[in-house]
């Protein structure tokens, strides 16, 4: 495929997913026309099972076949060392009973390579630029950290109603379809650790009047309950809206709320039974604040349930 051909079916399917959000592969299905037909995607910063890669293979080849592809692609949305290939982008092509992957790429920031092409001139080392990433990109960027800004300066002139309102952001990130405004608002408001640790209950929860007490500062049966179950050791599949709620977030964060996000995705990957991944994204936050506590108490967790010495990092 050549050089433009390549950078427009980037620009399509990356499109159609709505950001480029790091450690995210996005595989696309494309009918005999060449359109865009269906999506899926996996995330690249959790570790997957090896048992579990032939059924999710299957799974996205049934949803892809389902909605009319014939052939797929894949973009490895990441920040590692993908130049030699995706391991997971290969072993899901392998898993497939009757769908082709023609291609794959690799997108670091704004710029893209395929993995495996050892010639310079087509995929240089620091790959070749998406001019129209590095711009609409940034630019939504700024919107949702403006938007961001806005919401936060509120919270001192609406003191009785701010918490509520940035309920409401948060919800439309996780239950909704966002844009940037939504996860720049959402990403102000869950640096509120009343705000932050409502999702954290009604995730655990599923209530949310149970949420809503958080945010009022009401100390209920049913948050007592929540909390107990978030630390509990059952393993809990996370919900889709939650890990593609945390995907939105990461990609509008400024670099202050990162650590928020981080911190929420390592309770994810704990619940989940990858103390591993949950280890390494809690470490992620606190390497950006060593103070914050929800990432120490999730590192603490995933050490002490995957057998690790502790160390002298955390102490909670």
């Amino acid at each position: 495929m050549d050089e433009r051909h390549a950078a427009q079916t980037i620009r399509a399917v990356l499109s159609a997913r709505g950001d480029h959000e790091p450690e995210t592969l996005v595989v696309a299905g494309h009918d005999r026309a060449g359109a865009i037909v269906a999506l899926a995607t996996v995330p690249l910063d959790i570790e997957l099972p090896a048992l579990a890669v032939p059924d999710i293979a299957r799974e996205i080849e049934g949803r892809l076949t389902a909605n009319g592809a014939v052939t797929a692609v894949a973009v490895a949305v990441t920040c590692s060392d993908v130049s030699l290939g995706c391991s997971l982008a290969d072993d899901i092509a392998r898993h497939w009973w009757g769908l082709t992957m023609t291609h794959q790429w690799s997108v670091i920031g704004a710029a893209y390579r395929e993995p495996g092409c050892a010639d310079a001139t087509c995929c240089p080392p620091g790959g070749k630029t998406l001019e129209w990433a590095a711009q609409s990109g940034a630019d939504d960027r700024r919107r949702a950290h403006r938007a961001g800004e806005r919401f936060l300066r509120r919270r001192d002139v609406e003191p009785a109603t701010w918490h509520r309102h940035a309920w409401r952001h948060v919800l439309s990130v996780f239950e909704g379809q966002p844009d940037a405004l939504a996860a720049g608002k959402a990403n102000a408001a869950l640096t509120e650790v009343r705000v932050r640790d409502a999702l954290l209950v009604w995730w655990a929860s599923g209530d949310s009047e149970a949420a809503l007490d958080v945010l009022d500062g009401r100390e209920t049966s049913l948050v007592a309950d929540a909390l107990e179950s978030l630390v509990g050791e059952t393993v809990v599949a996370p919900p889709a809206a939650a890990v593609e709620g945390c995907r939105v977030l990461a990609a509008y964060a400024r670099p202050r709320e990162r650590k928020v996000v981080d911190a929420l995705r390592a309770v994810l990957a704990w619940r989940s039974g990858d103390n591993e991944g949950a280890r390494r994204l809690a470490e992620r936050a606190l390497a950006e604040d060593p103070s914050y506590t929800l990432a120490a108490l999730v590192s603490r967790l995933a050490v002490l349930r995957g057998g690790r010495v502790a160390g002298d990092r955390v102490d909670v």
